[in-house]
């Protein structure tokens, strides 16, 4: 892949974490359920897209779910579909299947930690 660093960069979690208000409902938890929920949908978007050559749809899903993974420490899977959201931007996809492999393997290794921070926090 190439790209290097943690596959979630826990510090980013500890910032969110600290936003938590007093008393109230478990900031981190929400915020990765969602995360979880709503990423599914997009990297289904992702290969559909690429798999129909739609650099509009590549460079726009890829744009939205960069900045969510990034947010959630997954610098590694934000690093790849940077690369992809540019290839839809700059019309030049004929390696996008290629890294949409990259970002589905990292994207599977970014759910599978967050899944398991999840559980922990649950206990």
């Amino acid at each position: 892949m190439g790209e290097t660093g943690p596959v979630i960069d826990f510090a980013c979690l500890e910032a969110i974490a600290g936003l938590q208000a007093a008393g109230g409902e478990d900031l981190m938890k929400n915020v990765i359920q969602i995360y979880l929920s709503h990423s599914l949908g997009l990297m289904r978007k992702l290969d559909e897209a690429v798999a129909a050559d739609d650099r509009k749809a590549i460079m726009e899903t890829a744009h939205t779910l960069k900045s969510s993974s990034a947010q959630l420490g997954a610098g590694r899977l934000a690093a790849l579909l940077q690369r992809i959201e540019l290839m839809g931007r700059n019309g030049e996809t004929a390696l996008a299947p290629r890294t949409q492999l990259e970002v589905r393997e990292e994207y599977e290794a970014a759910r599978a930690v967050l899944e398991v921070y999840l559980q922990e926090k649950s206990r």
